[in-house]
């Protein structure tokens, strides 16, 4: 997670994929808090092996991945 230097409350979400461009791109990223509900979140397109997108401040997604006991998943 990235603070946007266009927009300071925007942020960009980078994923970096193992297995370069061959692989098929997972096209959600699950997150499950320490309380086991989980939130499904759809993705981008990867671009060599990276998704990117912004999200604003107040995205659900970033105190998720803010909180280290979070478990993540790309379905």
């Amino acid at each position: 997670v990235e603070v946007s230097q266009a927009e300071a409350d925007q942020f960009i979400i980078i994923l970096e994929l193992d297995g370069g461009d061959g692989s098929l791109s997972p096209a959600a990223l699950v997150l499950c808090d320490r309380d086991d509900r989980c939130h499904r979140f759809p993705l981008p397109g990867a671009h060599r092996g990276v998704i990117q997108f912004i999200v604003q401040a107040d995205d659900p997604i970033l105190p998720l991945l803010r909180d280290p006991g979070t478990e993540a998943l790309l379905r």
